[in-house]
């Protein structure tokens, strides 16, 4: 069996253009769009076309600290790098092929940025005086979604959009007191970005705002942990119930309405995401974890389509990691044996498998130094 080797200088701190989460239920409600939205500045990303494994694996994108932890590296899985003009204590992310972040400044503030992935070289935005709980890029990386605690007494004020002309707007219809706002997951097309804000302390379920960058309108759904969205759904889990089941559940973002997804195959909730045809690909475990399986569901049904892969899981399991592609375009996804070097350790042996028929390609991809 041959190997297709990948280069890659550090190892730290994955953060993938495909970011997975999770949901809950409770019925919607829509507030009013913003006067001052400029959806020009936020079109969706084109519709998908057919990739080859090759250009699947260079668009499948992450930045990550380097290993002396001193800046920042964005790359690609077919091998392209580009160092990047970031401090190493920054906080970054990426999507849609771009990247934002912030750090904290010398007089104790936290500047906001956007870096061009081609030059590595960063634009400064606005600087807060608290500091952020998360951020990400626009899809045409014009501008990035930043939530921070800028109330009186630093509370949650919602997402507030920053452009490059450094410009910024709050988004209506979100905020909460005494909740944080610590995760940003985009919808595959660009359009929706789904903020969930939880409750400090526990004790109260999170609600998820879900915003449409074209119109301005937010749509408010849970409760839930965390949550993907496609827009009209969100796929997640509910509460682990006493007997430890944890079933994969999908919500009808406009209604409300809640149901079962892969019920009797998947007890316990692992990754999930939406797929271009209105199928999901989701991963979990038998209720005792001795069992992994990898599935294509109906999104509107729950019904198991097809079983990709059933195996026992121990430290040799195959777990499923990434969706290969810009928003999920490319029918392969990523696999690999967790050890406890991180998220992308430098050596590690990568297996692609094939999402039309569930065989893995026989070449593995080795992620060399």
């Amino acid at each position: 069996m041959s190997a297709i080797t990948m280069t890659c200088g550090a190892r730290r701190l994955v953060r993938l253009l495909v970011v997975v989460a999770l949901v809950a239920a409770t019925p919607a409600a829509t507030t009013g769009a913003s006067p001052s939205h400029d959806p020009a500045s936020t079109e969706p990303w084109p519709t998908p076309v057919p990739m080859t494994l090759e250009e699947a694996l260079d668009a499948t994108l992450w930045v990550e600290a380097d290993d002396a932890g001193s800046g920042w590296i964005f790359g690609s899985y077919g091998g392209m790098r580009t160092v990047l003009d970031i401090p190493g204590a920054a906080q970054v992310e990426t999507a849609f092929g771009h990247v934002a972040g912030w750090f904290e400044t010398a007089d104790g503030r936290f500047q906001t940025f956007l870096v061009d992935p081609r030059t590595g070289e960063r634009t400064d935005l606005v600087r807060f005086a608290r500091r952020p709980w998360a951020v990400t890029p626009a899809p045409d990386g014009q501008a990035l979604y930043v939530t921070a605690p800028e109330g009186p007494d630093g509370q949650d004020r919602g997402v507030r959009r920053v452009d490059a002309a450094g410009r910024t707007m709050a988004i209506p219809g979100q905020g909460r007191p005494d909740t944080s706002r610590n995760e940003l997951s985009w919808s595959p097309d660009g359009r929706y970005l789904a903020s969930w804000s939880c409750p400090d302390g526990g004790g109260q379920p999170c609600m998820v705002d879900i915003l449409d960058t074209v119109t301005g309108d937010v749509t408010e759904a849970g409760p839930l942990h965390s949550t993907t969205t496609d827009g009209r759904h969100l796929i997640g889990h509910l509460d682990e119930t006493e007997d430890g089941m944890r079933p994969w559940v999908a919500l009808e973002v406009a209604t409300g309405e809640m149901h079962e997804i892969a019920t009797d195959t998947i007890d316990r909730t692992g990754g999930g995401w939406f797929l271009p045809d209105g199928t999901l690909l989701l991963s979990g475990f038998t209720t005792d974890a001795s069992i992994y399986r990898i599935v294509i569901a109906d999104r509107d049904t729950g019904e198991v389509l097809r079983v990709l892969r059933e195996e026992p899981y121990d430290e040799d399991a195959l777990s499923l990691r990434h969706v290969l592609g810009r928003s999920g375009e490319a029918p392969w996804a990523l696999l690999w044996v967790p050890d406890d070097e991180g998220p992308m350790p430098t050596g590690s042996t990568w297996r692609v498998l094939d999402l039309r028929t569930g065989e893995l390609l026989p070449d593995p991809l080795v992620m060399a130094p």
